[in-house]
């Protein structure tokens, strides 16, 4: 399957990935009300509330940089990052944390400003 531009909804984008909603997705669907990110050669699909759990897990981890020199935080090249999928968690340098925190953050204001534009609708 070729996916086109117009099939899809982009969110927001940074350096680290971009995040999106399908616009031709059924309620049958695999990825039917998903939110979309795409970031290192990985795609995860989370719902409202499990990128919710995502931002608060990047935030944590951006507090607690376990592996690294307590001194040079911003330097660690291996941060643990959480998922709300229990069985998998990322390596992520702080620069690429703090971008993600950046694109959930961002992802999530559009989604509460495309539901608000609805309402009003």
């Amino acid at each position: 399957m070729k996916i086109k531009y117009e099939d899809i909804k982009e969110l927001y984008s940074n350096k680290i990935g971009v995040t999106f909603l399908w616009e031709t997705s059924d309620k049958g669907h695999l990825h039917y009300n998903k939110i979309n990110i795409v970031f290192n050669n990985t795609a995860l699909h989370f719902d409202r509330d499990e990128l919710e759990l995502f931002l608060q897990n990047i935030e944590k981890s951006l507090l607690r940089p376990e592996y690294c020199d307590k001194n040079l935080p911003r330097q660690s090249k291996s941060m643990l990052l959480d998922t709300p999928l229990r069985q998998l968690s990322f390596a992520m340098s702080y620069n690429d944390l703090s971008q993600m925190k950046d694109l959930i953050q961002k992802t999530l204001f559009e989604i509460d400003f495309l539901n608000i534009l609805e309402a009003l609708n």
